[in-house]
């Protein structure tokens, strides 16, 4: 439970307080109810100039380059249901009520099934049939598939790809539909998922039943609420190389920055950064990350693919293309440059070292060969994700990995998400404090 806001604070030996590393959606979390409750000094330390971490919103053209939805069954959890243990905030609320507190307003997305269109293997040679018979039209028929994979799914962490071949569900077609669709959600190739991971992703996608949300204002909205009462106590362009114990009571933060190697001592330590294992020598989250692209192209007028007519494109699309797995159109509502495409590369490999034109390039190719109706008016935004999603789940919120060090982050939880993150920095500033209070 929470402390009292003087709670801890007369127990510390080092004046830095607590550190905190990585100025992302989990860390500034951390930050946040460390804040509330109690009076310990924060120090927080981004490697970045600017907040966020994979939190990113596109200003020119406008959209999000990172995570951009949650859920109605993360927004919303109630004590008791079956999503508080994943979902709930250690003060008893759910993040809906912890929005209404930073003046973070969602919206719902759309008011349609999210997303219902695959394009398959035709793709590849662009013969494609334009009645659109080689469309997914119906997302429930994925729905259907998926609801009877898991009924028949026996519950352990056995590999997807060994689990399948059990299964007589998943071939052909199915099979193709299935691999695009967790190429997009995972962003890591399918033959590293286990079946749990797997099958959750998959249900997620196609469930519909589930609600989408977006925050008002872009993603970036909830970062500067969170980031703002930090500003003066985040050291920006600080590249931590090191965390560690070095006493019972005390936690030693070495870091870069223009002045070189230092060093600072802190009574304890989160970190949420993605190579967190890395900086404390602790290698208790055996999960490894797989890159990803992001690409924003602009319109004035409403782009439509023509030989797929049919398709809604405001509503996604997955592709079994290598490069192109996902594409998406929003509607910004300005006059001019209204319409933007984003485009996922997941497990983007190689493709980190291609050039913003090259990747453009490719990428509009792709997109002239499926007929469309226009060219982009700019260069596009790009943002590449080095150490993107994690390979996998899991039902803890954090690690202590060495005496008042804690890792937290999207890692942890049953998929990366927004809601992952924000829980997992709340119960990780929870545990420390606790710890400090002992």
């Amino acid at each position: 439970m929470p402390l009292p806001r003087s709670a801890a604070t007369g127990k510390l030996k080092n004046r830095h307080g607590i550190a905190i590393v990585g100025a992302g959606l989990s860390g500034l979390t951390a930050a946040h109810f460390i804040a509330q409750w109690s009076n310990i000094p924060i120090t927080i330390f981004e490697s970045d100039s600017h907040p966020g971490g994979r939190v990113s919103t596109s200003q020119s053209p406008p959209g999000e380059h990172g995570a951009r939805y949650l859920l109605g069954s993360e927004l919303d959890v109630t004590p008791g249901t079956k999503y508080w243990r994943d979902y709930g905030l250690p003060d008893g609320r759910n993040i809906r009520a912890l929005f209404r507190t930073l003046k973070v307003r969602v919206t719902r997305f759309g008011g349609k099934d999210w997303p219902r269109w695959c394009l398959l293997s035709p793709f590849r040679s662009m013969r494609l049939d334009p009645t659109g018979k080689n469309l997914l039209k119906d997302f429930r028929a994925a729905a259907t598939l998926i609801g009877r994979l898991q009924s028949e799914m026996n519950p352990d962490n056995g590999k997807f790809k060994d689990w399948i071949k059990t299964s007589c569900l998943l071939e052909g077609k199915s099979l193709t539909i299935i691999k695009m669709i967790l190429a997009g959600e995972s962003c890591a190739p399918w033959t590293h998922l286990s079946t749990a991971y797997a099958l959750e992703c998959l249900a997620s996608a196609v469930n519909a039943n589930e609600k989408w949300f977006q925050i008002r204002g872009g993603s970036t909205a909830l970062i500067d609420n969170l980031s703002r009462p930090f500003h003066e106590r985040i050291c920006w362009n600080s590249a931590c190389t090191r965390v560690t114990t070095v006493s019972g009571d005390t936690v030693q933060v070495t870091y870069k920055n223009s002045r070189g190697l230092n060093r600072s001592y802190f009574d304890g330590a989160i970190v949420s950064s993605s190579d967190g294992d890395a900086l404390t020598g602790q290698y208790t989250f055996r999960r490894h990350f797989h890159s990803y692209i992001s690409m924003l192209f602009e319109f004035d007028a409403k782009p439509r693919l023509l030989k797929i007519p049919t398709a809604d494109l405001c509503s996604g699309l997955y592709t079994d293309d290598r490069l192109v797995n996902y594409l998406e159109l929003e509607d910004t509502k300005r006059s001019t440059r209204r319409w933007v495409f984003r485009i996922l590369i997941p497990d983007a490999g190689k493709f980190l070292r291609w050039s913003d034109k090259d990747l453009e390039t490719r990428c509009v190719k792709t997109l002239m060969r499926l007929g469309l109706n226009g060219k982009p008016l700019n260069a596009p935004s790009v943002k590449r994700w080095a150490n993107g999603l994690p390979c996998g789940g899991t039902r803890r919120s954090y690690d202590r990995v060495s005496e008042k060090v804690y890792l937290c982050g999207d890692r942890y939880g049953r998929w990366p998400s927004m809601a992952a993150a924000i829980v997992s920095g709340a119960r990780a500033a929870e545990a420390l404090l606790s710890e400090l209070e002992k």
